[in-house]
């Protein structure tokens, strides 16, 4: 490593706020004239982040606080530019995927989302084993975009690939089975029984307009989703609202106990009696003079396979995630006003439900020779000598004091540090917004540190 130093460079980095007051470290930037290559190179410190002005921690903040608030929030409560806030919560998200690592899926969740108006879609594709989106992309819906999708899997995760969970949309069906054929496919429950509620509602729609002028029309207005919901959750009301209902018209009545019925079929273990369940279920449509159930049935009959294969032990897989993250989604689009940046969206969809990176600990390490290491400790020993001098702060009189007591014995005995505090047009009271800069000076008593390393914080509201 090459030790001959050019020059050195003092620069101003915001760190973490110590309660109201902002934290700013003085550091000495070194350059150094390499005799390898001949050229004069800075030394790089891995606790600082992308944006030079702002240490790691800080920036992790800075993107913690906009996993549940927006930049137009964020930016104004720790007085920093709107693009500063943006480039931090960006580099924030990239470290997350970059803890979680490349994907390894088995079994996947595919689904479609609207980005913006005009039948602009892209494809979401999720890992339900591990609970978490692995890929946004795509210029459309279509099989080239999910195809995309497996090539950038690669070949050998693509064959690792045993269940493919999506809706009945035929290119994803065509693209899955071209580029992953030992894979099963698995229709979501939930899209097919939204198909089912679509055909129950045409029947409420046909019998609302055949009694026109009828005094029994009454009871078919206002109760579409209570036909649609599922019978567990109504409230007393709605119990006694759907049973007026069946009294009055028998055609409803008829078709909500079809529909109910059908949603028995997920509870086979067996394809064989699934299939036989089916059968049945579709000879009592005979007489019923219900077109649109009649239609669903053919539907289903065509996409059977996709959905006796939950039949299959290992196939039984939470299949509500992937509408759960679909309105997670609809959420961060709703609070954002909407994402122009299709990168900036890649990532915010992508690590939506990843956990928070953890926190950078402020604890100082203990003394070490390593050449490396006494950098990263006085600034560290510097955060630390804040903290205890903030917690202690109202013990001592502030515009005299020159050594503090207690807090800085403290602070000293604990971070084997030797502190010198000063205070600048320090009011008697405690620090406010209007005045007052306290720095506080923290010189490592490490026998490698540098003479002329420091570590400074200015804290004002």
């Amino acid at each position: 490593m090459c030790r001959t130093c050019y020059d050195q460079t003092s620069r101003r980095i915001r760190d973490l706020p110590c309660g109201a007051l902002r934290v700013y470290l003085d550091v000495s930037v070194r350059r150094v004239d390499c005799p390898t290559c001949g050229r004069v190179k800075q030394e790089r410190l891995d606790w600082l982040a992308r944006n030079p002005p702002y240490t790691k921690r800080f920036a992790w903040y800075v993107g913690h606080r906009c996993r549940s608030a927006s930049i137009h929030e964020v930016a104004p409560e720790l007085r920093l530019d709107w693009h500063a806030v943006r480039a931090m919560e960006t580099e924030y998200m990239q470290a997350q995927l970059d803890v979680v690592g490349p994907p390894a899926p088995h079994v996947i969740g595919i689904d479609e989302i609207s980005i913006r108006k005009g039948h602009v879609y892209r494809i979401i594709v999720n890992d339900l084993e591990r609970a978490q989106p692995i890929w946004f992309g795509g210029v459309d819906r279509g099989d080239a975009s999910m195809t995309m999708f497996y090539d950038f899997l690669g070949a050998s995760e693509t064959a690792a690939l045993r269940l493919a969970v999506m809706d009945m949309w035929k290119p994803f069906r065509k693209a899955t089975r071209a580029q992953a054929p030992q894979g099963a496919i698995l229709y979501d429950k939930f899209h097919v029984l939204r198909q089912l509620g679509s055909a129950l509602d045409h029947v409420r729609k046909s019998e609302y307009k055949r009694l026109t002028h009828r005094p029994d029309r009454r009871f078919i207005k206002g109760q579409k989703y209570i036909l649609l919901s599922h019978r567990e959750n109504f409230s007393p009301e709605k119990r006694a609202s759907l049973a007026t209902l069946h009294a009055a018209n028998k055609r409803l009545n008829t078709a909500y106990l079809l529909k109910e019925q059908f949603a028995h079929l997920w509870e086979h273990r067996s394809a064989t009696w699934a299939r036989k369940f089916f059968e049945a279920w579709r000879q009592s449509l005979r007489w019923q003079r219900l077109p649109s159930f009649e239609k669903f049935a053919d539907l289903i009959d065509q996409h059977w396979d996709g959905i006796a294969a939950y039949c299959v032990s290992e196939n039984k897989v939470a299949l509500g995630f992937v509408e759960g993250l679909n309105n997670k989604i609809h959420v961060i689009q709703c609070r954002c006003y909407g994402i122009r940046d299709e990168n900036y969206l890649h990532l915010k969809f992508l690590t939506c439900t990843l956990p928070s990176l953890p926190q950078i600990q402020n604890r100082v390490k203990s003394p070490t020779r390593n050449p490396e290491e006494p950098h990263k400790l006085a600034v560290n020993g510097a955060a630390g000598v804040l903290r205890s001098y903030a917690a202690y702060r109202h013990a001592f009189d502030c515009s005299n004091a020159r050594y503090v007591g207690h807090a800085t014995n403290m602070a000293c005995n604990t971070l084997r540090t030797l502190v010198i505090v000063e205070a600048v047009n320090a009011p008697r009271r405690l620090p406010s917004r209007s005045s007052s800069t306290v720095r506080i000076r923290s010189r490592m008593t490490c026998p490698s540190l540098p003479p002329n390393l420091h570590a400074t914080r200015n804290g004002y509201g």
